[in-house]
């Protein structure tokens, strides 16, 4: 049986790319906040999402991430 690997070490990985790939931030933290969302952890992946919110540097990585906020809660 395949176990998932630590969130610790999801959430170190990810992190990591936020700096490398600028051209994949926005999905870069919906992708984690993602995680945190199939994890059950909902107060965590709000926490991404402020967070993300709060780093914005562009009008279309906000965009990317406003709609996958969006669209993660209403369905």
């Amino acid at each position: 049986m395949c176990l998932p690997p630590p969130p610790q070490k999801v959430d170190a990985i990810i992190r990591s790319g936020l700096s490398r790939f600028s051209d994949e931030v926005g999905r870069l933290w919906c992708r984690l906040a993602d995680f945190y969302i199939r994890s059950g952890q909902f107060e965590r992946a709000r926490d991404v999402f402020e967070e993300a919110v709060a780093s914005v540097t562009t009008v279309c990585v906000y965009c990317i991430r406003a709609t996958t906020h969006v669209s993660g809660t209403l369905g």
